[in-house]
Formats: C-alpha cells, structure tokens, sequence
C-alpha cells in the first residue's frame, strides 16, 4: 500500500517560508480533507502539498522529520 504525507507550508516570524510533515494518509483526498479542515484561511498557513511518501528523498525527510 502506497502511503501520502500532507506536508503544509506557512510563513514563520524571521525565517521566511517553512514547509513541515503533518500526517501519513492513504490518500491524496483525505489529506485535502484534514488540510482544509485545519489549516485553510488561518493567516499564517500559505498551501501544502500532498506527495508519495516511498518518493521523498531520504535528505528531505530526515529535514522534515518523517
């Protein structure tokens, strides 16, 4: 089974754009779903991306914390 992260990109005080790991899911779908019902139209979150967990680099996840 192919699993999907929810990475979500936001504006942090004096560091510019961040992007951070929120959650494994079994789909694109269903992390739409959690995105939109947590992180839409708070002023600090900017976007996210859902992404294939088995093609993320081992450097980005170890960045992210996955």
């Amino acid at each position: 089974m192919v699993e999907f992260v929810l990475i979500v990109t936001f504006l942090g005080d004096f560091k510019g754009e961040e992007s951070v790991y929120v959650a494994d899911f079994p789909n694109c779908l269903t992390a739409n779903i959690y995105y939109d019902s947590h992180f839409k139209g708070k002023e600090k979150y900017n976007g996210y991306r859902c992404l294939r967990k088995d093609l993320i680099g081992e450097a980005e996840k170890t960045k992210l914390g996955i």
